[in-house]
Parts: C-alpha cells; structure tokens; sequence
C-alpha cells in the first residue's frame, strides 16, 4: 500500500476533517484505475472523487468539486497537465 499523506485528517483549524478528496488526471484508462485502487486501499485517508482523461475535462470537473489533491499526468491530448 501507499503511505498515507496524513494520518489523521484535520482542517488547518485542528479539527478532524473527512478523507483526502482526491482526482486522477491521467489519458489511460489503465493508469487511472491503477492510481484510483491505490489511493482508495484506505478510505479513511483519502478517496478518488473525480477522475478525468485530459486537462480539460479535468478543470470543468475540479470546478464542480472540493477537491484537497490532483494527481495527472503531463502528456495528455487535448490540454496537458503544465497547461
């Protein structure tokens, strides 16, 4: 499994928040659900909420979201991750 990134959840307050929220950005489908089974091993960490094939899709999707982290990909089509 993959170390946590924190391991106990909390606001920058001290309070105890929920699990990471989390989208992949990534143009193949395998590395997606490779990278979403990995991060989702430990619920209450963090949580794959979104995910998206290219950086377009990927900023339409972050707007209608909370999201605390993206991890993508930097060679997509379409717009690519420095974009």
């Amino acid at each position: 499994p993959i170390p946590s990134l924190r391991t106990s959840p909390q606001s920058v307050t001290g309070q105890t928040a929920g699990p990471l929220r989390v989208m992949v950005v990534d143009d193949s489908l395998v590395l997606r659900g490779m990278i979403t089974r990995m991060i989702n091993e430990d619920p209450a960490t963090s949580q794959v909420v979104a995910s998206a094939a290219n950086g377009k899709l990927a900023v339409e999707r972050a707007a209608a979201k909370d999201l605390d982290v993206v991890i993508l990909d930097i060679e997509m089509p379409v717009m690519d991750g420095i974009t």
